[in-house]
């Protein structure tokens, strides 16, 4: 076969490989639009435990035909607070039994339908409402899918009678050879299944045996690592362990099958349909596509059984392996993972973490300022100022954030959400910006005027100021945690509040009477701590009232953003 035209037959197989991966990222992408929600309830809140784990990331990439996609989601959940490493590697594991059901895509005479598939798919694409458009996408997806293989098909079978070809799959009947191939190539592609799919391509042209796919299947499952690796880096320490956690899996069942192949072997034979009435590589066709996917499908369920008992342990050890950076994160959003911009539920749940940091350093901030003013060194205000400048930069980062996720298709509550979010971290960087450039203000013109406090009028804003802040830690708590009582508490404090104030106030216009040096800064100086501290509060009651719009849908937008003050 000298004159074999070899650029037609690798770019056929390339351009196939490469509508097969768009095929698989289109139908993921649908898949996740049309059931973002869902997504959410699986993935974003398991529980501790094991088999529910192991049953959610089975059916997330049965359904997504991706075990790459769903290990990336788990690490953009673990970036996002959202999981921990032991709920991960259950849903690791899942994913890897789920992932064995591409490979039979390839072996069903199904595929012969990609082209009109693509065409429904590519039809419905142009239907009015967006959820058909959706579904459109994913129809098209997996059409493509079809036509990926299909022409990766055809692309090999001039080999069929290519005998120099012959001789090099027959040398991969070496496992060592053939599981460093097979990792390699998915190493490239980061696709676990365009891999199998392309060695099961290659046994339907009976191009290569049982024994020499074997080693290549394994090389797959330890190549498909790489994409969850990458996915890790730059992220928190504990996303990075979930990417070992994945990658010790793979190579753990490895290095035990290794010594047991003759048994996968004779396992995927028993279980498969043989034909007898067939000779040669025409049998070799015929048999051995189903036997490759049995061999992958075999490999991922009883590697999973037995591995999903030492989970605890796992994620033990390599905890042990890999401790907690002392590396300061402050002045980094840790939890806005853009992946999941893609899935808007999704994102907004990161985002509401991100939003909880926002609120640990304005109470933070709260706690600190009345004594860093009534008693506080210069240094102990420059420290306070030193966390507005923490919000700003995390503010920054959660506004371009929550934009990104307002350009998705939302739903009219994810829509709602992204507009209430706004407005609360509006509030909160309004409220930083009072204690940064009001009362750090006060306190630093205190200690230039050499002002003194007395004990008494100390005592009464120290009243006051313990009210406010803990009306402001209530609505901070009510928003992170969608606690509508604790907002209605906070917008019921008012006339609490407006009690205090009055009586502070009371007490600043009797001490003004008093015959004291300087009474007249000190009093100035006191009543703007008063009202700032009431400005803080009315910010406060704003979130407040964000809560009840997030959990009671409401879409009536009347609450402008608050102006923040630069």
């Amino acid at each position: 076969m000298d004159d074999m035209n070899w650029f037609e037959l690798v770019t056929k197989l390339l351009g196939g490989l490469a509508i097969f991966l768009f095929g698989l990222d289109q139908m993921a992408d649908a898949l996740k639009a049309l059931a973002g929600q869902k997504l959410k309830v699986l993935l974003g809140r398991l529980t501790n435990n094991r088999l529910l784990g192991l049953t959610t990331g089975a059916i997330t990439t049965a359904v997504i035909q991706s075990s790459s996609v769903t290990t990336v989601l788990v690490i953009g959940f673990i970036s996002a607070g959202l999981m921990d490493l032991s709920q991960a590697i259950g849903v690791i594991m899942g994913a890897n039994i789920g992932t064995t059901i591409t490979p039979y895509l390839a072996t069903i005479k199904v595929t012969k339908s990609a082209f009109i598939i693509v065409f429904i798919g590519y039809t419905l694409q142009f239907l009015g409402a967006k959820k058909i458009q959706t579904i459109g996408n994913l129809v098209l997806g997996l059409g493509l899918i079809f036509l990926g293989m299909n022409l990766m098909s055809s692309a090999m079978s001039p080999l069929r009678t290519y005998e120099p070809f012959h001789a090099i799959m027959e040398g991969l009947a070496s496992p060592i050879l053939g599981i460093t191939l097979g990792a390699i190539f998915t190493a490239l592609v980061q696709s676990s299944s365009a891999s199998i799919i392309v060695f099961v391509t290659l046994a339907s042209q009976g191009l290569i045996s049982l024994e020499s796919s074997i080693g290549l299947v394994l090389g797959a499952n330890i190549g498909t690592c790489i994409t969850a690796l990458l996915a890790s880096i730059g992220k928190p320490r504990e996303a990075v362990r979930a990417a070992i956690a994945h990658t010790s899996i793979k190579c753990i069942g490895v290095a035990v099958w290794i010594w047991f192949i003759p048994t996968l072997t004779e396992i995927a034979s028993t279980i498969s349909p043989t034909h007898p009435e067939l000779e040669g590589r025409e049998r070799m066709a015929a048999e051995i596509p189903l036997q490759v996917a049995n061999v992958h499908m075999v490999f991922n369920i009883l590697n999973t059984l037995v591995l999903v008992w030492f989970s605890s342990p796992l994620a033990y050890l390599i905890t042990k392996l890999l401790p907690n950076s002392t590396e300061s994160t402050d002045l980094q959003p840790r939890y806005l993972d853009p992946q999941l911009i893609s899935t808007p539920p999704l994102a907004l749940e990161v985002a509401r973490n991100e939003i909880k940091r926002v609120g640990k350093r304005i109470n933070k901030m709260m706690e600190n300022i009345l004594p860093a003013i009534i008693n506080g060194s210069e240094t102990d205000l420059e420290k306070i100022r030193d966390i507005d400048d923490e919000i700003d930069m995390l503010y920054r980062h959660l506004v371009k954030y929550l934009g990104d996720i307002s350009q998705q298709e939302l739903s009219d509550e994810d829509s709602q959400q992204v507009f209430n979010f706004l407005s609360a971290i509006n509030n909160l960087e309004a409220i930083g910006d009072i204690i940064d450039k009001n009362l750090v203000s006060i306190g630093l013109g205190r200690i230039e005027k050499n002002i003194t406090i007395s004990a008494t009028t100390t005592e009464v804003l120290a009243k006051f100021h313990n009210i406010i802040a803990e009306a402001l830690d209530t609505s901070i708590n009510a928003l992170v945690n969608r606690d509508t009582l604790s907002a209605m508490e906070v917008v019921q404090l008012k006339r609490k509040i407006r009690k205090a104030a009055h009586q502070a106030n009371t007490h600043q216009a009797n001490r003004l009477l008093a015959n004291e040096p300087d009474r007249l800064q000190t009093y100035a100086l006191e009543t703007d701590i008063i009202d700032n501290l009431r400005r803080i509060y009315s910010y406060a009651k704003r979130i407040a009232r964000t809560v009840n719009d997030i959990e009671r849908g409401d879409t009536g937008m009347s609450d402008s953003f608050p102006a923040v003050t630069e």
